[in-house]
């Protein structure tokens, strides 16, 4: 949810063509990394020190990714419903699947990636549930079902090379999104 807000908050500044999620943990080695949109979304760190300088898994899309504007509404942005630490990437690379898209990694043999030391986040305590559901919701929980009440902008600054957002996120009001879509008669997996 934090990037699908990202996203929305940084078009009222500027309307970009091109966007890049980047880990903060994860810094690029190699200045041959283009940050350039394809036709295809694009995974940029395709050899993350962290993992003995491989990808983790083959579906992997997370680190450093780039999408034009156009793919990243096609996708319907990030899920909502992912609080903590982990498997957003994996639903990430679900729905470019579902939008017919490829995941591309047009500069592999240059994604070197290093890995900041820091303390590790807390997992999402129902990050696998999550992505089960999210098959069966992912068109409807994401970038175009942000309501005005779900966050609030607590400040901005603008910074030199980035903007900075201070959000909070009504996580009650964001679970209940989730329970209004299964008591629609979405279908959910048992």
């Amino acid at each position: 949810m934090l990037i699908n807000t990202g996203f929305i908050e940084a078009m009222k500044d500027m309307k970009y063509d091109c966007i890049v999620i980047h880990d903060v943990d994860i810094l690029a080695e190699d200045d041959r990394i283009l940050y350039t949109c394809g036709d295809n979304p694009a995974q940029l760190s395709t050899k993350i020190q962290k993992y003995g300088y491989s990808i983790p898994f083959k579906r992997n899309f997370g680190g450093i990714v780039i999408f034009s504007t156009e793919q990243f509404k096609a996708i319907n942005g990030y899920p909502n419903q992912f609080f903590g630490w982990g498997r957003e990437d994996h639903e990430v690379s679900n729905r470019i699947r579902r939008a017919h898209y490829n995941l591309s990694r047009p500069f592999h043999q240059y994604g070197h990636c290093g890995s900041v030391q820091h303390q590790k986040a807390t997992k999402g305590t129902d990050r696998l549930e999550m992505l089960r559901i999210s098959e069966s919701i992912w068109e409807k929980d994401g970038l175009f079902d942000l309501f005005d009440h779900a966050y609030t902008i607590l400040e901005k600054q603008t910074k030199p090379l980035y903007v900075w957002i201070y959000r909070d996120i009504d996580m009650k009001k964001v679970r209940q999104k989730l329970v209004s879509y299964i008591n629609k008669g979405r279908k959910v997996h048992k």
